[in-house]
């Protein structure tokens, strides 16, 4: 496949028109499907999410009309994803839910996971920090399933993070304060002389102007 050549060397808008043209000339209604989410993964790396959206808004459709829920769970959580990075936190959550409703439908556990990984980065976008922590376990359970190691690592450090000294800490310096502090408390809770999180903790409400609790944690 050219466009796939072009894609992987880099080369986005060759990629772009030769997929656009495979998309054209398809005349079976799934196999459009697939031109169409190679189309959207493009115009995101271009940086044109929107229309990136609307093409998986697309494939979706065709998907659900046909009943393929292998392809339509995917492209869900492909949707899901991208409308989390667009701010789109609402339609996210939809996205998402009904892709991992359709990938374990048809067994496939990889994208389970991925579908997890997603949902647990919506989750803490939310500011919902419990269930975020329990779609990073899912997700690390689903990848140490497929054998996916590294990545059931990563989910799990990602998910650690969200009860530490240094995620109240990330969330603290960008003005997150109540999920700054949420964090720092579920910290403490299970190591109450953690220096980090009640560091954090005074921090923030220091920069909430809120000087007695700060002198306390201090």
């Amino acid at each position: 496949n050219v466009a796939l050549v072009y894609d992987h060397n880099g080369e986005l808008d060759r990629a772009l028109r030769y997929y656009e043209e495979s998309l054209r000339m398809e005349t079976d209604e799934g196999e459009k499907t697939t031109s169409l989410g190679n189309i959207a993964l493009i115009l995101n790396q271009k940086g044109d999410k929107k229309k990136a959206i609307a093409k998986l808004e697309e494939a979706v459709a065709i998907n659900r009309r046909l009943g393929n829920h292998h392809s339509l769970g995917q492209h869900l959580l492909n949707l899901g994803s991208l409308r989390r990075q667009d701010a789109a936190l609402d339609g996210a959550l939809l996205n998402l839910e009904e892709g991992l409703v359709f990938v374990r439908q048809v067994g496939y556990k990889a994208w389970e996971a991925s579908g997890q990984e997603g949902l647990a980065r919506l989750r803490e976008a939310r500011g919902e920090l419990p269930q975020a922590r329990t779609a990073w376990a899912q997700s690390a359970k689903l990848y140490r399933g497929v054998g996916n190691v590294e990545k059931a690592r990563g989910a799990e450090t990602q998910g650690d993070r969200l009860a530490s000294g240094s995620g109240c800490e990330e969330f603290r310096i960008v003005s997150k304060h109540s999920i700054a502090r949420s964090i720092a408390e579920t910290s403490l809770k299970k190591s109450p002389k953690d220096a980090a999180s009640w560091l954090c903790l005074a921090k923030s409400h220091h920069n909430e102007h809120n000087y007695a609790e700060a002198i306390k944690e201090f």
